[in-house]
């Protein structure tokens, strides 16, 4: 008998068993509730908490570009907003340490509510920058803006979802 018939054989045999078993599945068992809509928020769960934490090193990444390069949060040619873009970047630091401390102290560990706050803080602060660069007529930059709002909306995201994993009853057999 040729190798290929030989495993085509066995390929057929396996087949018709998991057939069988899922055959028997089907009859015998009632399928588990809401067992797509479970997989599928699983699988969200999972994106979300992976986007969360790119996110964070992202947010972190950017923390420190914007202290090497500070024309990233607001444009100075002319040396015109030095306090008011140190104002800023002030800002930008307390945000960068406050991720360092709750990346290393609480989001290793799962924390969600923390995570809520840091959004908040996010959220709070691209508001504020942007009321702060009308009051003070200076040009910030909309990326930095949009990155604020974009690292508060992970964050929120992750606090939703991942805080719904501890009342879940299938999350202990994943």
């Amino acid at each position: 008998m040729p190798l290929g018939s030989g495993w085509t054989f066995l390929i057929r045999r396996a087949r018709d068993a998991n057939a069988a078993i899922r055959a028997e599945a089907l009859i015998f068992d009632d399928p588990p509730p809401n067992h797509w809509n479970h997989n599928s928020y699983m699988n969200l769960q999972k994106f979300v908490t992976l986007h969360f934490h790119f996110a964070v090193w992202l947010s972190i990444a950017c923390g420190i570009a914007a202290f090497n390069n500070p024309e990233l949060v607001l444009s100075d040619e002319d040396g015109m907003y030095g306090p008011l873009r140190n104002n800023l970047l002030f800002a930008v630091g307390y945000l960068l340490l406050g991720q360092i401390g709750l990346w290393y102290v609480r989001y290793l560990k799962g924390g969600y509510f923390e995570a809520l706050v840091m959004g908040y803080t996010f959220l709070a602060t691209a508001f504020g920058a942007k009321v702060y660069a009308d009051v003070n007529g200076m040009p910030v930059s909309g990326y930095f803006i949009m990155a604020l709002l974009y690292f508060a909306l992970a964050h929120g995201l992750y606090y939703f979802l991942g805080r719904r994993r501890e009342d879940d009853p299938h999350a202990a057999s994943d």
